[in-house]
């Protein structure tokens, strides 16, 4: 009886470790926004952007933009590079990582959300 009582034992905790591991699974961190990659190359605050100059500084990196590159908004359906503020937290994906081309643009957080 004792050694059943045991066998019961190991076998509820390993239900319970197998049920805890994959409820990790499950649970997984979502992206900031819906749409939104889980990973960014790089992020931070806008400093400068400009679609006409190619470019924008993000902190203190600067980063070239092309024509091809997309911008993404939680807010705005079709986003450009006018649709980005100063002091925005922004997310990019790079194209090229020795170059900083930027392939795409993510707005993570608009600048009143984080008392800039």
């Amino acid at each position: 009886m004792k050694c059943l009582k045991k066998t019961y034992i190991l076998a509820i905790s390993g239900l319970i470790c197998l049920s805890v591991f994959f409820s990790t699974e499950v649970f997984a961190e979502e992206p900031i926004h819906p749409g939104y990659p889980f990973v960014f190359s790089a992020t931070g605050k806008l400093v400068r952007i400009s679609a006409k100059e190619q470019e924008m500084v993000l902190d203190d990196t600067l980063y070239k933009l092309s024509s091809d590159t997309t911008y993404h908004s939680f807010d705005i359906v079709f986003a450009n590079a006018n649709s980005f503020n100063i002091n925005d937290r922004i997310g990019v994906i790079l194209r090229d990582k020795e170059k900083n081309e930027v392939l795409s643009v993510w707005l993570l957080d608009k600048a009143a959300q984080f008392g800039e």
